[in-house]
């Protein structure tokens, strides 16, 4: 008389491992997917937040600026909106205070205007841009023939964290009257048949270099 044999088939066995297998690869693809999305997630957040700090300290000194100015020099960028006299040795000094992005160790600090102080404001910095809405200015060609009293200031800053990168945009608008305190520095961009420019204040009568209104202008 012939025993049961209640044991596994080598051909079952294999079908298992294989069912296995299957389900185990669906799982670990599907803990992946979730760790990314998290991780994803997790980092876009913290250049919202990185950035919604930041823009707000902005917003503020820009808001009671007493003067704007944008400098530009191998991708560093700088703008100054405040201008304070300080006494150094006796002496009355104007200090400026603004912003300053250092595009070599990317990033953004808070400066005065000898930079004997700095406070980090951000890092991981990969873009930042000052440029002046063209809504805030009437030009005839290159020639100013109007200023808006309180001209709009678009500031773009580019973060990165974990690999995931955004650059976030904002339009500000000062409070008070800046007047002929609107300068601009030298341009970054070479155009054909520009004359060499100059750092150039805004104002009614001054002529803008082509280049300049490409470096510190914006259609937005």
């Amino acid at each position: 008389m012939k025993k049961d044999n209640k044991g596994f088939s080598l051909v079952e066995l294999l079908i298992a491992i294989a069912i296995s297998s299957i389900v185990l690869m669906a799982l670990v693809m599907l803990i992946t997917q979730a760790v990314r999305s998290y991780t994803k997630q997790t980092a876009l957040a913290q250049i919202q937040s990185d950035a919604d700090i930041s823009l707000n300290q902005m917003s503020k000194n820009i808001l009671e600026a007493t003067e704007i100015k944008i400098e530009k020099l191998n991708g560093d960028v700088t703008i100054y909106t405040n201008k304070v006299i300080e006494k150094k040795n006796s002496t009355e000094v104007g200090i400026e205070w603004g912003y300053y992005y250092e595009s070599a160790t990317q990033q953004l600090w808070y400066i005065n205007s000898d930079k004997s102080e700095m406070s980090l404001v951000c890092d991981n910095v990969t873009s930042f841009d000052v440029r002046i809405s063209k809504d805030s200015i009437e030009l005839d060609t290159a020639t100013i023939k109007s200023i808006d009293r309180n001209p709009q200031i678009v500031i773009s800053l580019g973060l990165q964290r974990m690999n995931e990168k955004r650059i976030v945009s904002r339009t500000f608008s000062t409070r008070n009257q800046l007047n002929d305190n609107i300068t601009l520095g030298k341009s970054i961009t070479s155009v054909e048949g520009d004359k060499d420019d100059v750092v150039n204040t805004l104002k009614v009568g001054n002529t803008l270099s082509a280049a300049q209104i490409i470096d510190y202008f914006t259609d937005n």
